[in-house]
């Protein structure tokens, strides 16, 4: 499979599999798995207002599921309702993967606000309240 730029996918030969992006960032339901996970670094923001919310529920869980923890931070804008995955460019698997072992439906390519917080980190999630509880 190819990657394109814009985060989509196109086959690379006649009746091979492709995983679509949607435009809304849902994550698919058949997610193609990564074979190592501990070569990935995952970043984690608090972005729900709970204090710990992301050092001590979610940067666990990261780490327990196979990934390289990288920076854990407060996000730059707080009180976000639903928790989601930011991946950089190239990276759309792993935003996927991260998303559907953490129970997230969103997984988008990362904005400007986490970018500059999340060092080197491959994805980054960005914990909500729904995470936080």
């Amino acid at each position: 499979m190819f990657l394109r730029d814009d985060g989509g996918s196109s086959a690379s030969a006649p009746g091979t599999t492709t995983t679509s992006v949607s435009p809304s960032g849902d994550v698919p339901e058949d997610v193609p798995p990564l074979a190592n996970k501990a070569a990935y670094t995952v970043a984690v923001l608090n972005a729900s207002n709970v204090t710990g919310a992301a050092a001590n529920k979610v940067a666990p869980r990261v780490q327990a599921d196979g990934y390289t923890l990288g920076v854990v931070d407060n996000a730059a804008k707080q009180g976000l309702a639903d928790s989601q995955v930011q991946y950089v460019k190239g990276r759309q698997e792993v935003g996927w993967n991260v998303a559907k072992d953490l129970g997230i439906a969103r997984a988008v390519q990362v904005d400007s606000l986490a970018a500059g917080r999340i060092g080197t980190a491959d994805a980054v999630v960005i914990v909500g309240k729904d995470l936080a509880k």
